[in-house]
C-alpha cells in the first residue's frame, strides 16, 4: 500500500506500508521503493470483491452494507486488514477487526446519506466500519469526523496532515 510521503524520500521513490498478518503480530513495515520497480498497481478492492472472500461471519453484514451503498449510488473501496486477507489468503482478521472503507461521495447530500447509513449499519450489525471519505480536492477525512459537529476536522493529503474547518470541507461538496 502506498503511504503518505514524509518528505525525506527522493522524488523517484514511493513510501510503502506493508502490514503483517495477526500470526506475525500485525506488525507494520515501512519502506521506500523506486517508482521504476513497481510492476503493477491498482486501487482498493471493491466491497463486492471481498464479500465472499472474507470470513463467513461477516457475510450477512457485508451484503447489507453493499445493498445500502447501492441505494445511495456509492461503491466503497476496501483497504486495511480485510483487503490484506483477501489479497494474500493469510489470517489478518481477528474477532475485534473492523472493515476499512474508502468512499467517494459527489455531493453534500450523498455524504450525509453515507454517514447516516454507516451509523445505522454499525448499530444494526454490531460491526465497525472505519475509513475515509475522499474530498473533492483529493484529500481525505475520516467519515466519523465529518459526521460530528466539531468545527475542525483532521484531513490527510499525500504529503501532510492538517486540521481544516469542517464547514469548508462540507461546502466543497456543494
Amino acid at each position: 500500500m502506498v503511504a503518505r510521503r514524509q518528505g525525506d524520500e527522493p522524488d523517484d521513490c514511493l513510501r510503502l506500508g506493508v502490514a503483517l498478518p495477526a500470526s506475525e503480530g500485525k506488525r507494520r513495515l515501512c519502506l521506500a521503493a523506486p517508482r521504476s520497480s513497481i510492476q503493477s498497481h491498482r486501487g482498493p478492492l471493491s466491497l463486492r470483491e471481498v464479500i465472499d472472500a472474507g470470513p463467513g461471519d461477516w457475510n450477512d453484514a457485508l451484503h447489507r452494507l453493499a445493498e445500502a451503498a447501492d441505494a445511495i449510488a456509492l461503491e466503497p473501496g476496501v483497504y486495511g486488514s480485510f483487503a490484506w486477507q483477501v489479497l494474500t489468503g493469510q489470517g489478518y482478521l481477528t474477532s475485534s477487526s473492523d472493515i476499512d472503507l474508502l468512499w467517494r461521495p459527489r455531493s453534500a447530500a450523498q455524504l450525509d446519506a453515507l454517514t447516516g447509513l454507516l451509523f445505522r449499519w454499525e448499530r444494526e450489525t454490531g460491526r465497525r466500519a472505519d475509513g475515509e471519505v475522499l474530498l473533492p480536492d483529493g484529500d481525505a477525512a475520516c467519515w466519523r469526523e465529518l459526521r460530528r459537529e466539531s468545527p475542525r476536522v483532521l484531513v490527510k493529503s499525500h504529503a501532510s496532515v492538517a486540521l481544516r474547518a469542517r464547514s469548508d470541507l462540507l461546502n466543497a461538496f456543494a
